[in-house]
């Protein structure tokens, strides 16, 4: 019985973070490739912003992998995990809602929100 709820709760964990995996590459993938077409066509930027804003995606995303992931201890991460999806959604929301200023902080956070 044991032997089998084990087995249970490996699958379970398993799809779960098959499902989280998707998400993620999936979400990035869409900002990526999305935040400079709005950028540019929306917000009409030249293409020197709009290639601006995609670097500080990329950007975040360096710092949050290089700095912060070395600085945190395994037990804090984990709660960073779960509160960066949470930002991650409050920020793509907030991508509905900026303007010419505010997509470059959004930008920059939303990549450091993808340092897992």
């Amino acid at each position: 019985m044991k032997n089998s709820l084990s087995r249970h709760s490996f699958l379970f964990y398993a799809v779960i973070l098959i499902l989280i995996a998707i998400s993620m590459r999936s979400t990035n993938n869409m900002v990526v490739t999305t935040v400079p077409l709005y950028s540019k066509y929306v917000l009409n930027f030249s293409y020197l912003f709009t290639a601006l804003v995609t670097a500080l995606i990329y950007a975040g995303t360096v710092i949050g992998t290089t700095f912060l992931n070395a600085l945190i201890k395994p037990h804090i991460r984990k709660i960073l995990f779960i509160l960066s999806n949470l930002f991650l959604i409050i920020f793509l929301i907030l991508y509905y809602y900026s303007d010419n200023i505010s997509v470059f902080l959004i930008s920059f956070f939303i990549g450091i929100a993808y340092h897992r």
